[in-house]
């Protein structure tokens, strides 16, 4: 089994409630990704953590929220070492949330500026038209809103530049204040042209490019439920190195979404994801539960569900003893290892 030389570690998001954190104390978990400030106050600085503070899509062209997710990284950067973009996933630019029907171009504000901590100006549809194509054309936007076409010329120009000057400037502000920057949310595709859909509809424009070349850390995961559709998940992990991508790759093993995504969960088809998934991970990312809608389980029904990270943990254990070479870090505590990871260069 060939992992690449790079060391693997395991991580997975961190709660808020007591009964899930007891889940998640593992001491072979290294890696926490936070959903909400709150969560800060439990993590360790010992562990490497991400800050996400999850938002809805209307967050992209609000200005008022924009800036309050760069206070909101500004004022806790004591707390984490990986800032998401915007702290929030599926942001990117505008023109995907409507191609994925989350809103329409009707509601879209379309004039007010902001200028970015790096010093860029972000602009909305209407003042970018005057900036760049001159004098306002109503009844071209009447025509375009009306049709609800976000791959229209001009407005895909000024998503994919939105989009690009955004991505850009958390990036560059992410580094100012002694921080990284992070993209979560490349997971659960349906498609299966990942190089299309990342150029055309996800990053746009400027946008992958500067993404590969300058981001540090990005998160990935189709989630399958069939050993057929492990190729597909391991394809994009691939392409992801094919481009030259070289920041941290978290990887979300297989489990069953709330929203009905990745169900039902197959233990065998996770567990061969995970195994595939280390030539290119650098950290594997376990949810608390198999299926995720269990995470508000009561306390007193908590042992009927599956507990997914110390099933992890041992499948951990089985792939290095599949590996002789690989040598582990082990530190004792009683009968319970502080450490488990894939050091294939022994570094």
């Amino acid at each position: 089994m060939d992992i690449g030389s790079h060391m693997v570690q395991l991580g997975t998001y961190f709660a808020e409630r007591q009964l899930i954190r007891n889940i998640q104390s593992q001491p072979e978990i290294k890696f926490h990704i936070m959903g909400t400030v709150k969560t800060l106050q439990y993590s360790s600085p010992e562990k490497t953590r991400g800050l996400q503070v999850w938002g809805t899509y209307d967050i992209l062209l609000n200005f008022t929220e924009i800036q309050r997710r760069f206070d909101i990284a500004r004022d806790n950067n004591d707390g984490y070492d990986y800032g998401c973009f915007i702290l929030t996933e599926e942001v990117w630019n505008p023109s995907i949330h409507v191609w994925w029907g989350q809103t329409r171009m009707s509601s879209w504000p379309i004039s007010g500026s902001m200028v970015l901590p790096n010093g860029e100006k972000l602009m909305l549809l209407q003042d970018w038209y005057i900036a760049n194509k001159g004098t306002w054309n109503q009844s071209w936007w009447d025509n375009v809103k009306a049709a609800n076409d976000p791959g229209e010329t001009i407005v895909y120009e000024w998503s994919s530049w939105y989009g690009y000057t955004l991505l850009k400037g958390w990036h560059e502000f992410m580094h100012s204040i002694g921080k990284k920057s992070a993209l979560f949310g490349i997971c659960g595709f349906n498609s299966d042209n990942f190089d299309y859909d990342m150029r055309h509809d996800f990053f746009p424009g400027q946008m992958l490019d500067y993404m590969i070349q300058n981001y540090d850390l990005v998160t990935t995961g189709v989630h399958p439920n069939t050993m057929s559709d492990i190729s597909r998940d391991m394809s994009w992990l691939k392409q992801l190195r094919d481009w030259g991508y070289t920041g941290k790759i978290v990887h979300i093993i297989p489990a069953c979404w709330y929203d009905g995504w990745g169900c039902p969960w197959n233990r065998d088809v996770a567990k061969e994801d995970m195994k595939q998934a280390l030539t290119y991970a650098d950290i594997i990312l376990v949810l608390p539960f198999a299926d995720t809608s269990e995470w508000m389980v009561d306390e007193s029904n908590i042992s009927e569900h599956i507990q997914y990270i110390p099933i992890t943990i041992e499948w951990m254990k089985e792939f290095v003893e599949l590996c002789p070479s690989l040598q582990i870090q082990i530190s004792m505590s009683g009968a319970i290892p502080s450490l488990w990871t894939l050091n294939p260069m022994g570094e």
